[in-house]
């Protein structure tokens, strides 16, 4: 895979894909920061109204994922890109939430590329199902 673009605080940074070593212990770091919220939310279809304590970790989980989420986001963009973690103090002054969210994405995709296999997949079978005109 090629190298890529983000652009963080108006500036652009030129990013080179992982290795398979360390894009594995990225991916390991997001699912255990995952985790908790996740197994709070887990059962919530069995909760009891009047069960303070479950509906408490509920919030609690719900809550976690919505204020952290865009820390949790440039914490993944800097543990994928060395340059942008050694500039995390000025992004973090000048950089929008969007932009956070826009490089986030990006690196989710060089972490889980499943879905450039899918389209490839999706554009190969397209091609041998068509008709010819």
């Amino acid at each position: 895979m090629n190298n890529f673009n983000l652009e963080l605080g108006g500036k652009k940074y030129t990013v080179k894909p992982l290795p398979i070593r360390p894009a594995r212990a990225l991916r390991k770091e997001i699912g255990a920061a995952l985790d908790e919220p996740l197994e709070a939310l887990k059962n919530i279809q069995g909760i009891e109204l009047t069960d303070t304590d479950a509906l408490a970790d509920v919030i609690f989980a719900v809550k976690s994922i919505l204020f952290d989420s865009i820390d949790t986001a440039l914490d993944t963009v800097c543990g994928y890109c060395p340059e942008i973690k050694a500039d995390r103090e000025r992004i973090e002054t000048e950089a929008t939430d969007d932009e956070v969210v826009v490089a986030f994405l990006e690196v989710v995709k060089r972490l889980f590329p499943f879905g450039a296999l899918t389209s490839m997949v999706s554009k190969i079978t397209t091609g041998l199902t068509s008709k010819p005109t």
